[in-house]
């Protein structure tokens, strides 16, 4: 196995993969605790599956090592090209709607409204804007 091989599928500390599925080092903020689970499941941010992804059952080093990547998956150049992309055009519509919200000086137009409140405000519509556009 190559070194590159080595440090992502290797058994030692370093593994990566290792880390990643067991919830260490920079890997540990990606999970969170269910309780009616009674397990660390990874957060919804972090994948595109519509299920609850399990550490340990879902998520291990044999699942890893052996998971067939699908085309929205892969890091090919034509890929990370085609999602910067979609990251741009989804940016500039925040941003468009974020110009309802915020004043020159990106400070709230509304009074008593809260950075957290527009942020909210921001994801709601490009979450009406995706639903409509589809």
């Amino acid at each position: 196995v190559s070194n590159f091989g080595f440090i992502y599928f290797g058994s030692d500390a370093t593994s990566e993969v290792n880390l990643f599925c067991t919830a260490q080092g920079a890997y540990e903020d990606m999970y969170e605790e269910d309780d009616t689970l009674g397990c660390k499941v990874l957060l919804a941010k972090y994948h595109r599956s519509p299920a609850t992804l399990r550490l340990g059952a879902d998520i291990n080093q044999t699942v890893i090592e052996r998971k067939t990547f699908k085309s929205a998956e892969l890091a090919s150049g034509r890929n990370l090209h085609d999602q910067t992309k979609v990251t741009l055009k989804n940016f500039r519509k925040a941003k468009s709607f974020s110009e309802k919200y915020l004043d020159e000086g990106g400070l709230p137009k509304l009074s008593g409204q809260s950075v957290e409140q527009v942020v909210d405000s921001i994801l709601q519509d490009m979450w009406d804007h995706e639903k409509n556009a589809k």
